[in-house]
């Protein structure tokens, strides 16, 4: 898919989410209502977009080494598993649900739904729209971007790039 594809999908799927809903908050609506099991399996680090991607699935599982305890503790992943045992962990638990007689998960997931998130949602897109236009917020976000904030390394590092960013 193309840039311009990609950005096609994105404005139609912005175009479709209900009103004062921002596209990032589309998609993870977008996640949490599909039929299927969702299951996210983390070798790494979930920031942002990522986070959000990670809090939509129906599951998560990570390897994240410190971070996955913390995040299981916070009820952001399902379970912190040893790096070397979450691919067998994740087929394992995914190999369980897919052999499921159909409609047994569509039925689970009607029946256990979630909180609607309308209200939240809103609160979050007032909350990002107020703050992201901020003079401070658009220094930092320059200078990050400038600094590789979007680049793999960058990311790797996000919290030292950004603590790098003089006040």
């Amino acid at each position: 898919m193309r840039i311009g594809e990609r950005r096609e999908a994105l404005q139609e799927l912005a175009a479709a989410a209900p009103a004062d809903i921002n596209v990032f908050q589309a998609v993870g609506e977008l996640i949490r209502h599909l039929p299927q099991t969702t299951i996210v399996k983390l070798a790494g680090k979930a920031r942002g977009g990522g986070a959000e991607f990670v809090a939509a699935a129906d599951m998560a599982f990570a390897a994240d080494l410190f971070d996955a305890e913390a995040a299981a503790s916070y009820g952001w992943i399902n379970r912190a598993v040893p790096a070397d045992e979450l691919d067998e962990y994740v087929d394992r638990v995914a190999r369980h649900i897919a052999a499921l007689p159909d409609g047994v998960v569509e039925a689970a997931k009607r029946a256990l739904p979630a909180d609607d998130f309308k209200e939240g949602l809103l609160r979050e897109n007032d909350a990002w729209a107020t703050t992201i236009s901020l003079p401070a917020a658009q220094r930092l976000i320059g200078e990050g971007l400038r600094d590789g904030a979007q680049t793999p390394a960058g990311e790797r590092d996000l919290e030292g790039l950004m603590r790098g960013i003089a006040p």
